[in-house]
């Protein structure tokens, strides 16, 4: 089965669109090329990695592994796990103490 015809079987499977189908693709059917496009972390990523660019969409995504291609799928997964990752977005939350239930310390029931 080829690459396109293993993509329209999978799209054609209610509720799986095209992200969950690339991902089924290049992990679990052995698909060196697959992409999942419409991710939220990959492009940035990518980016990252390739460009030194904190932020990228899918098209820059897919620009910067044109040179992979054949292997594009594989060149996420090592770049997935060699351990980097860009700058993290947002401000850190503070800490806040979580209220106890009223169990604890001999205070009351279970209920």
């Amino acid at each position: 089965m080829g690459e396109a015809d293993a993509f329209r079987r999978l799209t054609a499977l209610p509720g799986l669109g095209p992200w969950t189908a690339a991902s089924v693709m290049g992990r679990g059917l052995g698909f060196a090329d697959a992409v999942p496009v419409g991710d939220w972390n990959l492009p940035s990523m990518v980016a990252f990695h390739l460009a030194g660019e904190e932020r990228a969409d899918d098209a820059r995504m897919l620009e910067l592994l044109e040179p992979f291609r054949g292997h594009r799928g594989r060149v996420l997964r090592l770049l997935h796990h060699g351990g980097r990752h860009p700058p993290r977005r947002g401000p850190r939350m503070p800490l806040r103490p979580l209220p106890g239930p009223s169990w604890r310390a001999g205070k009351g029931s279970l209920r």
